[in-house]
């Protein structure tokens, strides 16, 4: 990631760095195998900083999925990071 950390978000950078589950739930779902492992987070990295997913909010989204209650503010993580649902 270093080499590459115009691909990234930095605060995703930070979180591989600082949060063993980044890592973890990647490699759970594939059943330890490393090296698909590091290639689905690499995308999905790449992915969040292409799609802009630290920079998001509530207000990003259509009203009308709030309305319908398929979007809905529930809370914040253990980051203090707003948490939105999606049905």
């Amino acid at each position: 990631a270093e080499q590459n950390s115009a691909d990234y978000d930095e605060c995703d950078i930070e979180r591989v760095k600082h949060n063993e589950f980044t890592v973890k739930r990647f490699l759970l779902w594939n059943k330890l195998n490393y090296e698909k492992s590091f290639q689905q987070l690499d995308n999905c990295m790449k992915w969040r900083k292409t799609s802009g997913v630290n920079n998001k909010s509530e207000i990003d989204a259509p009203e009308e999925f709030f309305k319908a209650a398929a979007i809905f503010h529930c809370g914040f993580d253990k980051n203090d990071l707003p948490v939105i649902y999606f049905r």
